[in-house]
């Protein structure tokens, strides 16, 4: 899971106000998050899970670092450095390439700067490298170049994630468990007046369905990272050798190509390297931006 999708997933589960103490309410609680979210503060969404919970993402952190070849992480890195000094650099070449139809060049352009400091943020943060990232604790991520990068996608003029401070939400009924009804409304200018269940977890108000999934997640035997045998570790990686051996490849072919369109000096050399590569590239990155802002809003139509 990407960071940004983490910090939106997390806003659906909890809230607290500035000192650490939860909210009275579960509506309250709801309007805090919201709102803090709309100005930027995502470490809050790290600060109001119960410590069973950043146990465990602070483990699946941890064993993500650990399982993926540090060679990998960084040359992947360095392919989204790469990108992002391309499009700086390429980017009439880059709006006039093929994959982009005509009636939407203007919609990227306005964009383009943000989508490239997004990029440039990522590659500058404790994201930006294996042996970084390893070593970072993810309250100090979110807290510092974490909140960088959400803050810039944030303020995309796509769905804007500023309109979180708008939303409105009322306890509208009480279980007979304890746990409470509310309704959330005015979110992002849309009106969904749906009942949804909180529950009650070391002390914090947790939207029950989340909470549900994420017990049952914890409750799964994790094995112990510091005592792993080889033949486990290459279990847990993921991929064989040769599927590394292709990633590897994979990069230095990514590579090759994004030096190609640096050294283009027309249109044409520039749409010739990018022709190998245009549905990777066009659909996965360029597009992808989109996407993501799509999946947020997506997100936020679930609360």
């Amino acid at each position: 899971m990407s960071i940004g999708c983490l910090f939106v997933l997390m806003v659906f589960l909890v809230g607290v106000d500035e000192k650490g103490e939860m909210p009275e309410t579960a509506d309250g609680t709801v309007r805090y998050m919201a709102e803090q979210m709309s100005q930027g503060k995502p470490v809050v969404l790290w600060d109001s899970l119960p410590a069973e919970y950043q146990q465990y993402i602070r483990y699946r952190k941890q064993m993500f670092a650990e399982m993926i070849d540090p060679e990998v992480y960084d040359g992947y890195a360095a392919l989204l450095g790469k990108l992002a000094k391309v499009m700086k650099e390429k980017k009439r070449f880059c709006l006039n390439a093929p994959f982009f139809k005509p009636e939407s060049r203007d919609t990227y352009e306005k964009r383009w700067e943000q989508y490239i400091a997004i990029i440039e943020a990522i590659v500058a943060s404790e994201m930006g490298s294996h042996e970084a990232f390893k070593k970072v604790d993810i309250r100090e991520l979110m807290d510092g170049s974490g909140a960088k990068v959400f803050g810039l996608i944030r303020d995309l003029p796509h769905k804007p994630l500023a309109k979180y401070g708008y939303l409105e939400a009322e306890t509208t009924g009480t279980l007979e468990n304890g746990d409470v009804l509310v309704t959330v409304t005015g979110i992002l200018d849309l009106d969904f007046g749906e009942e949804r269940p909180y529950t009650r977890m070391e002390g914090k108000w947790v939207r029950k369905e989340l909470a549900e999934k994420w017990v049952a997640a914890i409750a799964k035997p994790q094995p112990d990272l510091e005592n792993l045998t080889p033949e486990q570790r290459e279990r847990y990686k993921g991929y064989t050798k040769e599927q590394f051996e292709k990633m590897a490849r994979s990069n230095a072919y990514l590579d090759g190509l994004l030096d190609r369109m640096l050294a283009a000096e027309t249109q044409e050399q520039f749409n010739e390297a990018l022709e190998p590569a245009k549905m990777m590239i066009g659909y996965f990155v360029i597009s992808g931006a989109i996407q993501f802002e799509d999946s947020i809003y997506e997100y936020v139509h679930g609360f």
